[in-house]
């Protein structure tokens, strides 16, 4: 009878860890990923019999992978009226099966992949389409998407929430020099319709880049130069920056207009004044650090400086960057080293130092073990109670006041108010920002 009852007993825990098992585990869903990119339109013949060729319009800048399945060919323009150049929205619903999928992308040859970007309308529609924790839901996403690899796992939910991004560029490693870019430049200019050009750079690229004598497209008067560092063999986003010994940009005088955008760059020296000609406007760096800054001008705007050399004037506007202490120039959201005494101008700002006894300063936090880094997430709760800056500081692009030193979203006052100048919205009272150049909340915007 005992051994009766053990059997029994050892028969009905077998049955109950079964249903256990077979209800927790989920062998996966199913549902379709509604699949987004953007990148270059091109026409393509195709034979439709044996004496007919018709011409349709295919996504020309890569290839696209779901789970391992290659859905390119499935991948149709999303707006019918807008089928030709770069920049073009292609799109295809993909059936899966799983609560997280991989999502891989592969440019081709003369094409590069830049991001994986979240439009402004979609973080409205994240926000809109999962009420109860939208929230958690970018995060989840940025997560997902962090350092642009080229292969992420990801809830097929959040596919259509993302637009990974293809421009026309190259790679750039350790061994090549520039005239890799001019001969690329020279044979593709056919196919510059939008004066893009987007250059990926090895992290362990150490090398001089001079655009000066370069006379780029032929009959256009427009540059648009991305230049991207920081990457590893696989060409996935490293902790490390690109170094430039020095670059010089295309001589002003030869374009109508000029953009250049740096990312991951470490710069041994940077000649700002080289750079004061093309605009405030049109020059970004986002997480990029400079050795010794040389000649700075009016405004110099997401940059971890360790030197700065050769003021030529004191009124500088330092904004999301990492700088030692200058007296007389205005700060926002900086890390001011090197600092013992004088008048702090500006808010927001981590002050590494302790703050003295007789400073009435609320606008700024002085943290005198900040750390070398501008981040530290030790810190974080202390820092992202700083109340957010007006759009309407003179001399400043807001663009420069609503996005950190890597280009996250940041809140400006604003973003929340009404329509009243001088009084804002019960919200307001609540909304607050990080300190310092990098945001550490979370926004929809």
């Amino acid at each position: 009878m005992i051994t009766n009852r053990k059997v029994c007993l050892l028969a009905f825990l077998a049955i109950v860890l079964t249903l256990t098992f077979t209800s927790c585990s989920d062998p996966g869903r199913e549902t379709t990923a509604e699949v987004r990119v953007i990148g270059t339109a091109v026409s393509q013949n195709v034979e439709v019999s044996a004496r007919a060729v018709s011409s349709e319009i295919v996504f020309g800048s890569g290839t696209v992978h779901i789970d391992g399945t290659d859905i390119t060919n499935q991948l149709t323009p999303v707006d019918n009226q807008n089928t030709t150049g770069n920049d073009i929205e292609f799109g295809a619903n993909v059936p899966v099966i799983g609560n997280t999928v991989t999502y891989s992308v592969e440019p081709k040859e003369g094409f590069v992949f830049d991001e994986w970007k979240i439009t402004r309308e979609n973080r409205q529609k994240i926000k809109e389409e999962n009420p109860n924790n939208w929230w958690d839901v970018i995060r989840e996403i940025e997560n997902a998407i962090q350092g642009d690899n080229q292969t992420i796992t990801i809830n097929p939910d959040y596919i259509k929430y993302l637009r990974p991004t293809f421009d026309r560029g190259l790679y750039f490693e350790k061994d090549d020099n520039f005239q890799k870019i001019i001969d690329f430049i020279n044979s593709n200019q056919n196919d510059y319709d939008d004066d893009e050009l987007t250059i990926k750079f090895s992290k362990d690229v150490n090398t001089t880049l001079d655009f000066r004598e370069l006379q780029y497209w032929k009959d256009d008067t427009e540059i648009e130069l991305k230049l991207l560092g920081g990457y590893d063999e696989n060409w996935n986003l490293s902790d490390e920056r690109t170094t430039f010994t020095s670059i010089y940009p295309p001589e002003v005088n030869k374009f109508e207009e000029i953009e250049i955008e740096f990312r991951n760059i470490h710069f041994d020296v940077l000649d700002h004044s080289q750079y004061q000609g093309i605009g405030d406007d049109d020059i970004e760096f986002r997480n990029c650090s400079v050795g010794r800054l040389e000649k700075p001008g009016n405004i110099v705007n997401g940059l971890v400086i360790k030197e700065i050399y050769s003021t030529s004037q004191k009124n500088v506007i330092f904004t999301n960057s990492d700088v030692p202490y200058t007296e007389g120039s205005t700060y926002y959201h900086s890390i001011i080293r090197d600092y013992e005494s004088g008048t702090i101008k500006g808010s927001n700002n981590i002050i590494v130092a302790e703050k003295p006894e007789t400073s009435t300063d609320e606008n700024n936090r002085y943290i005198a073990n900040f750390g070398e880094n501008y981040k530290n997430e030790a810190l974080r709760n202390d820092l992202i109670t700083a109340i957010p800056l007006s759009e309407d500081i003179a001399d400043i692009n807001d663009d420069y006041l609503e996005e950190d030193i890597e280009g996250r979203e940041r809140f400006l006052r604003e973003d929340e108010g009404d329509d009243d100048d001088d009084h804002h919205g019960d919200r307001y009272s609540s909304i607050r920002v990080s300190y310092g150049p990098y945001e550490y909340q979370w926004f929809d915007d």
